[in-house]
């Protein structure tokens, strides 16, 4: 079994500004936050999104490319998930290969499933049901694998992607690391105990608790070391020392269903509860550019497991 890693954290990048906001300032939001948070978060994070209604929303991997030339050699890189609809396998394979290679190994490449059925049907995609997108997610991920692995000669035919003779050069010493993003216990799940080297899914400790233990069961049935696969968690961030200040950094309803809100210490307590069952990693989205009282909680947080 792997030794317990350390807690670590990572902050998501808003998609871009929003509405309200002045679009002027956002990058040099991103700039001021990104070196506040060097060395007390481990990563940085960009979903995977084409439309968020009226707000601007820039595409992830070109967003990531530019941010990551831009940050130090310490700060790791990650999509919070790629979707698997929005480009060809064994393109998601090359574009993730040639940021892991001009950035020194730093990428963590998410992939999920697909859900944001507006944005399938604005773009252009075919939204098929649950059950293929699962399907075409395996293939994906499967296609990635041996554009890493055979970067001379990849080749795989499934019933909905192929790739034939495809060369995936320059090739990296080290591939980017796989993580699956996704919850689902019949399908998800055993699709992350064969191939990921990561898995995250927002959740809180009981129901967290018990994928741990489905994926461990998946785990142990293709005699896989579950202590080698990371756990991490992502979801929105509301902190604050008064009511205030907590409603202020809870920006949407993501957060307040899907995050963490409280106090420093509430923050911290549930974020150990998590820890207590598995997770060690965690990608807080801060839902917008933080303001510097934000960033100091935040970068406080960090340093209780540090």
């Amino acid at each position: 079994m792997s030794d317990t890693p350390k807690i670590q954290f990572g902050w998501a990048l808003p998609p871009g500004a929003r509405a309200t906001e002045d679009s002027s300032a956002f990058d040099a939001g991103m700039r001021h936050t990104l070196a506040a948070i060097n060395g007390h978060f481990d990563s940085a994070w960009m979903t995977d999104h084409l439309q968020w209604g009226e707000d601007e929303c820039l595409e992830a991997m070109t967003t990531l490319a530019f941010y990551a030339a831009i940050t130090p050699a310490n700060m790791k890189w990650g999509t919070m998930v790629t979707c698997q609809s929005y480009r060809t396998p064994g393109y998601i394979a090359k574009m993730a290969s040639t940021i892991q290679y001009l950035s020194g190994g730093r990428l963590i490449l998410g992939v999920g499933a697909g859900w944001k059925e507006d944005e399938y049907h604005s773009y252009g995609f075919d939204y098929p049901s649950p059950g293929v997108r699962l399907d075409q997610l395996e293939e994906t991920v499967r296609i990635i694998r041996e554009m890493w692995s055979n970067p001379h000669d990849a080749t795989y035919t499934g019933k909905y992607y192929r790739v034939q003779h495809a060369k995936n050069l320059p090739n990296t010493p080290q591939p980017p690391l796989l993580m699956i993003g996704g919850g689902g216990e019949k399908r998800t799940l055993p699709i992350a105990a064969r191939y990921a080297d990561w898995w995250n899914v927002t959740a809180y400790a009981p129901d967290y608790a018990r994928k741990i233990e489905v994926l461990k069961r998946e785990c142990d049935k293709i005699g896989r070391d579950f202590g080698a696969m990371r756990k991490s968690w992502f979801g929105g961030i509301g902190i604050g020392r008064t009511p205030a200040e907590i409603e202020k950094h809870s920006r949407d309803d993501f957060t307040r269903s899907n995050g963490f809100t409280g106090t420093p210490d509430q923050i911290a307590a549930t974020i150990q509860s998590l820890i207590d069952v598995g997770c060690t990693y965690f990608m807080l989205d801060t839902r917008g550019i933080p303001d510097d009282e934000e960033l100091q909680l935040l970068i406080d947080l960090t340093k209780r497991w540090s």
